[in-house]
């Protein structure tokens, strides 16, 4: 007889296919059902305004809590979305909206692009945008409100009493007998609880100041309601903007002079926007300087604004930005402005664009004004994060403003002159100092998320802003404008001052990141004084301070992921300016110019530099030079700090292919990722720094190759990313051109006979590795440019390597392989390193034609 199983009485009962399990209703879906009752999906049914405040509120409340993810899934089918959109739209009661727009405001927040897509659908954008509006009635002042009622009528009566009676008909002589005699009494009375009319008419200029009174007079709870009520209505705007570009266009071509609820009306002016960038200039102004019992609320809702206004100005391409300064705006339209006439639209008079531009300019002194709040040197202000804020939004407007060659005014703000100036005067020496106040030990272990999120946006907004440096000016930024004297050029400063190059050098800016000696610019010298001012102001230390790992760093926690995400910021805005300077350096040999202006800009930079014994004149270390070698220094410490992480070194060696995005998420644990992305955001500096001093480090420290150069080569030899492979050859292809321990020795010396030789032939090697794969076509570019670079004088120190090293031959057995390779890589993949890998081999073929020409080689 068999023995029973011990689990028998364990075991699971059989699965029956035909019975019938009891539903199972979780307590919180049971306690929301009569909550969703309270808020009706369409007209028909009255439920009292106190319990659709209290259904709103819980709903706010069950997008707060612990489980939030779960109650959002519950709500989102019980079609919560439609039953808050309709709440919003439907009441005027300031509590009821207060409580919609907050529940609005946390499906956006805690959202993702699914939410955001469905409250758009369902006409959230158009109730928002109203509810915005009819807000905007009660923080205006209502006596302009009535006078800008009754200015058309009035206007009418006068043209009305000055017509001669001859002239009018029977009825107008009767209308104007009844106005002689005052019978007529005046039907517009001032509006008290600002009703969503659409008839109404909204000032969306020069409200900002008539705010603390409008709340004052009014009840202190419907004050605070209708301040908050506007910050989550702000709040939605700039979620719903960051979704998608065709809910940005929805956002920003509503019509807010005609006010709908279901977007009807659409603008198609050319200066669409403008009335909602006006609305967040104008709440931005009012927590400037807030004073009375609302201060707060006010300092919230300017914060929200700037966010807002940061993140609808970020992408170029829509041209809030130009809407904002006054200008005419490209942006495409949504699809009832493209089907309506546009014979229809009237063109912009002179007067219009006037007042555009005048509107423009005010709006930019409220958001300089803000950026006051950011100072230049003692404590922070408690406000400084609206400040930093509002610096990111005007940021944004000055790329949008430099990106778009149509565009040739200067755009000038009211008493600060031009906003590219205002920007490196004022921007930049207001953030460095907010960030040389940073401790970020202390602001990690005090969990001020508030503080790091200041010093993070400030780190962004500075790696943006020197990237748009030296950018050719007018000759109204050296003027007196309103008043305000504007830093001319010293004659010191004007040696700096760069033309534009006569060469023919056209690489992409793909390549300006890839260690490649070529550099991609229309001018190859110094020409704006800011350079020279960043480099002896304390933003490189304050950015090198940040940088700079500590041993929380190579933590894998949470508190550890903070710091790094300064660090690793504070590199990228490093390695953004020293890139940005190194494209203003001279070009390399092989692109050398020959027209007399453009080599005196080349002396003057040189003596600048420090690196003038490259014309033959004495070796005379500059400040600037001491300077960008001392930044190698520390650049070189911190990539050697993170490249000697067992948990970097693991992910490096299991990474193979180009450093893309998936590569980074394959690469394990974040300290891997930020330890990497350190590495080779640091040899990207390495690089830059080289370019600017043309190569002149010394290779020899101690009778032994220097670290650096040791280190590139190892780096170059265990690294799987394709972007520091190439990196590392394009620095060292640099440094192969350096003359500093040699310039005034004849013979060169023995030690840097053998660096010569050694760096020659790892570029010749590096050519011959990669002239048969095509995925390795970025370092075959970068070599073979490093090479032509540094042999196309033969009269340098280090041009018997070439000689010694049999390189014209060994280059030209690998014409063919190149050739080969070139015509297996993917055009459609990468254009740009396509043309640039056919350009460099055509430009191979000219340099060994040209050596064999002066060298007598067969």
């Amino acid at each position: 007889m068999p023995k029973s199983r011990r689990d028998w009485g364990a075991r699971q009962a059989r699965h029956d296919p035909l019975r019938r399990t009891t539903p199972i209703v979780s307590e919180v879906k049971a306690e929301v059902v009569p909550v969703l009752g309270k808020l009706p999906e369409s007209a028909g049914e009255t439920i009292p305004p106190g319990e659709q405040v209290w259904a709103l509120a819980s709903i706010s409340s069950l997008l707060e809590d612990e489980n939030a993810d779960r109650n959002r899934r519950m709500l989102l089918s019980k079609n919560v979305i439609k039953r808050i959109i309709f709440a919003l739209e439907s009441n005027t009661d300031l509590e009821i909206r207060r409580e919609a727009s907050g529940a609005l405001r946390n499906l956006c927040v805690n959202g993702d692009t699914d939410v955001l897509g469905e409250i758009a659908n369902k006409g959230g954008i158009e109730a928002v945008l109203n509810c915005l509006r009819w807000a905007t009635m009660g923080l205006q002042n209502q006596q302009k409100q009535l006078e800008r009622a009754q200015a058309p009528l009035r206007e009418a009566r006068e043209r009305l009493l000055s017509k001669p009676m001859d002239q009018m008909n029977r009825k107008e002589r009767r209308q104007a007998a009844k106005l002689q005699a005052g019978t007529i009494p005046d039907t517009l009375k001032a509006q008290t609880d600002f009703a969503p009319d659409p008839a109404s008419i909204v000032e969306v200029h020069e409200w900002a100041a008539d705010v603390p009174q409008q709340l004052l007079a009014m009840e202190p709870a419907a004050a605070t309601c209708l301040v908050e009520t506007c910050e989550n209505l702000v709040v939605i705007l700039g979620c719903v903007s960051e979704t998608s570009e065709k809910l940005l266009v929805r956002v920003v071509r509503w019509d807010w002079h005609c006010g709908n609820n279901h977007g009807a009306n659409t603008s198609t002016s050319p200066f669409a926007g403008e009335a909602l960038a006006a609305w967040l200039c104008e709440a931005i102004a009012v927590g400037t300087a807030p004073e009375g019992p609302y201060a707060g609320a006010l300092q919230h809702l300017a914060t929200s604004s700037a966010n807002t206004l940061c993140a609808l100005c970020d992408d170029t391409s829509y041209g809030l930005a130009k809407a904002l300064v006054g200008l005419p705006s490209d942006m495409p339209s949504s699809k009832k402005a493209r089907r309506a006439d546009r014979s229809l639209q009237a063109l912009p008079t002179p007067s219009e664009l006037l007042a555009k531009r005048t509107h423009g300019s005010s709006r930019l002194t409220k958001l300089a004004q803000a950026v006051q709040l950011v100072p230049m040197d003692g404590e922070a202000h408690v406000n400084a994060a609206l400040g930093v804020i509002t610096s990111g939004a005007l940021c944004n407007i000055l790329q949008s403003i430099v990106s778009d060659p149509e565009i040739e005014e200067s755009i000038v703000i009211n008493g600060y002159g031009p906003l590219q100036g205002f920007a490196e005067r004022e921007l930049l020496p207001r953030l460095t100092h907010i960030l040389s106040l940073v401790d970020t030990s202390q602001i990690i272990r005090g969990h001020s998320q508030d503080a790091l999120y200041t010093c993070e946006l400030s780190l962004e907004i500075i790696t943006e802003l020197v990237s748009m440096l030296g950018v050719e000016t007018t000759a109204e930024d050296h003027l007196c404008i309103s008043g305000l004297p504007i830093k001319r050029q010293s004659d010191d400063e004007a040696d700096f001052e760069m033309l534009e190059d006569q060469s023919n050098t056209s690489e992409s800016s793909d390549r300006k990141n890839t260690g490649s000696d070529e550099v991609s610019e229309e001018n190859h010298g110094l020409d704006h004084w800011i350079f020279a001012q960043l480099l002896q102001s304390a933003l490189l230390p304050v950015l090198l301070k940040l940088a700079s790992p500590t041993q929380e760093s190579e933590l894998d926690t949470s508190e550890a992921y903070k710091r790094r995400a300064v660090e690793v910021r504070a590199m990228a805005a490093v390695n953004n300016l020293l890139l940005r300077l190194a494209l203003f350096a001279p070009p390399p040999p092989s692109q050398w110019p020959s027209d007399e202006s453009t080599l005196e800009c080349i002396t003057a930079w040189r003596t600048w530099v420090g690196t003038s014994h490259l014309e033959g004149k004495q070796l005379i270390v500059t400040p600037t030079y001491r300077i960008l070698q001392e930044t190698w220094n520390r650049v070189f410490a911190i990539a050697s700090h993170w490249a000697s992480v067992p948990s970097v070194v693991d992910a490096d060696s299991c990474v193979s292919g180009a450093w893309t995005t998936a590569a980074k998420a394959d690469t394990g644990t974040s300290l891997a990722r930020d330890g990497i992305a350190m590495v080779n955001t640091c040899i990207g500096g390495l690089w830059s720094i080289a370019r600017i001093l043309e190569g002149q480090l010394p290779l020899i420290s101690e009778g032994q190759p220097a670290p650096y150069v040791t280190a590139l080569q190892a780096a170059y030899q265990s690294a799987r990313i394709v972007d520091v492979r190439v990196k590392c050859v394009g620095t060292l292809a640099v440094l192969a051109r350096s003359q500093v321990e040699c310039a005034d020795s004849n013979p060169v010396a023995t030690a840097y006979q053998a660096m010569y030789l050694s760096l020659g032939s790892l570029l010749v090697d590096v050519i011959e590795t990669s002239s048969h794969d095509p995925d390795q076509a970025e370092l075959l570019v970068v070599a073979i440019n490093g090479v032509i670079d540094t042999y196309a004088n033969e009269l340098a120190p280090w041009n018997f390597v070439y000689e010694d090293g049999n390189f014209q031959t060994r280059l030209s057995g690998l014409i063919t392989p190149i050739t080969r390779v070139i015509k297996r890589m993917d055009k459609s993949n990468d254009v740009s390193l396509y043309t640039a890998a056919k350009e460099a081999l055509d430009n191979l073929k000219g340099f060994l034609e040209y050596r064999t020409h002066i060298g007598g080689f067969p």
